[in-house]
This record gives structure tokens, sequence and C-alpha cells, in this order.
């Protein structure tokens, strides 16, 4: 097996989220490697941030396929019927009839149905919820309240909780987790693309900004010469009407 040295992406994870840049880095990435895995027809079943690590060179990876399925990408379901499922009986993540690590569970998951890549999509929405907030989206007291809360909640958009945080990234996060296969991104591939496009989109911006403040455009308050000047056009009103005043008293 390969041996990787650096952190575990659950040790990055800060309670009010991350930097929208390392957001972006990190979720394009993670996007990228589910795609992989899925364009060879394997259905990861428990991605979460302690199976993802960081090595040294900064090159996110994916870990711990213990519970991994096969399925044929070109139809989407698994294969055989049965799947083909690489199992690790004693793994902690095996929670009853359950498989996966119930916290970042699909919706299809949690009721004990088939899956197929789309409920990785489920779990990668779940990761970027807690990478940008800080929080899953998902809670409960105990396992059913859990269960229920994957089942029937609405988590509150990101955007409500980072109010800068663009409003596009919480539509990639939210369809991500649509409870309905069909609402969901279809591909990890067409998740990172949409990524990648709001990435480059937030550092054009960005950029116009600070070209905008450079070039004196966004002077949104007057200068004290503006002040100034206008200082010195109240003063000579008043002057001029105390003068009409004096001269024509009943006016």
């Amino acid at each position: 097996m390969e041996l990787v040295e650096g952190p575990e992406l659950s040790e990055l994870l800060t309670p009010s989220g991350l930097p929208l840049d390392r957001i972006f880095d990190l979720a394009i990435a993670l996007a990228d490697a589910v795609n992989s895995a899925h364009n060879k027809g394997v259905v990861h079943r428990d991605l979460k941030p302690a199976n993802i690590m960081i090595d040294h060179e900064g090159r996110l990876k994916v870990l711990d396929f213990g519970l991994a399925k096969l399925f044929d990408p070109s139809i989407g379901r698994s294969t055989p019927p049965d799947g083909a499922t690489i199992d690790i009986a004693s793994s902690p993540t095996v929670e009853g009839k359950n498989l996966g690590t119930l916290d970042y569970m699909s919706p299809e998951q949690a009721e004990g149905k088939p899956v197929d890549h789309r409920s990785d999509i489920f779990s990668l929405g779940i990761i970027l919820y807690e990478l940008t907030t800080g929080n899953r989206p998902f809670r409960g007291d105990s396992r059913a309240g859990t269960i229920s809360s994957i089942l029937r909640d609405t988590p509150v958009s990101v955007t409500d909780l980072r109010t800068e945080i663009p409003n596009h990234l919480g539509r990639i996060i939210g369809r991500c987790l649509a409870k309905p296969l069909d609402r969901r991104y279809q591909s990890a591939l067409d998740l990172r693309n949409d990524l990648a496009e709001l990435q480059r989109e937030t550092e054009a911006t960005r950029v116009s900004l600070g070209s905008a403040e450079k070039s004196g455009i966004r002077e949104s308050r007057p200068g004290p010469k503006r002040l100034r000047a206008v200082g010195f056009a109240i003063v000579a009103l008043a002057a001029a009407a105390l003068g009409y005043w004096q001269l024509w008293p009943d006016a």
C-alpha cells in the first residue's frame, strides 16, 4: 500500500470554516479524485474528512476503499446485481446494516437502499458544507435522530451562515445535498467543473475590484478637498442670503 504522510482533512477543519480560496482548492481536488474513482467504476461509500489526507506536497488523497462497491458507469448501477463489494467486516465504519459512516451517509445509504455514484456526491456535499461552515448539515442526538435529519431536514444555506460566501457556492452545495437522486449532480465531473468556474469568476471579480480601487473609481466617500469645497459653497450662500436681508429687510 502507498504510504501517505500528512494531515487528515479532519485536522484542517475550523469551527468557523476555511478561507474561500482554500475551500475551492480542496473541493476541486476532492471532486477530481472522486470522479477518477467513478470513471473506473468504483463507488467509495465512506467519504469523510478522516478518509482524506493532504500529503506534504499539498496533494489531496482519498483513502480507505474498504467499503467500495463496483458499478458500471455507463449504466449507473452496480454490477453484478448484488454488487461486488469490498467489505471489511471488522471496519469501525460498519454500523448495523448501513455501510458507511452515519454522519456522512446519503439518504439511500441511511435507509439501506442500493447506492450508485450519486451517493458519493451527497457525501461530498456534506464535506463541502463542513469545510465552509465548520459544522455538519445533519445532526441528531442519537443514531435514529441523525438518520431522521438526513432523510428529512433541509440544512441552513452556507450563505446564511457566512454572508461573504458567493451565493452560487451555496447553490452548488445545496444541489449536492438534494435528497432526490435526479436533483443532485449526476457526475462528480459536473460538480468539479462548476466549482472551477466559480473559482475563476470569484478571482476575476477580486482582481477587477482591486484595479478599480487603485484607479480611484471606487471612491465612495468624498475626500477632504471635496468636503472643503462644499463647505465654502455653503458659507458663500449663507453670506449672500445675509447681505440680501440687510439690504432689503422688508423683502
